[in-house]
């Protein structure tokens, strides 16, 4: 799963915002909400993290870069 908040939300709910958000969803440890993904946890990830996926999609010419 990937989770993304918008870049401005800081300035919507304050400093530190989505610092916390992201820190709730790497720190749940709530089992019945992570079987629900099904997930054992969440991590954090970057975008070099789905460069194999790119790669596949422009190969496959489903986009182009």
């Amino acid at each position: 799963y990937n989770w993304t908040i918008r870049g401005d939300v800081d300035g919507t709910y304050g400093e530190g915002f989505a610092d916390r958000v992201k820190a709730a969803l790497l720190g749940l440890d709530d089992r019945k909400l992570l079987d629900a993904f099904p997930r054992k946890r969440f991590i954090e990830a970057d975008n070099s993290m789905y460069e194999p996926i790119l790669k596949t999609a422009v190969s496959v010419g489903i986009i182009e870069k």
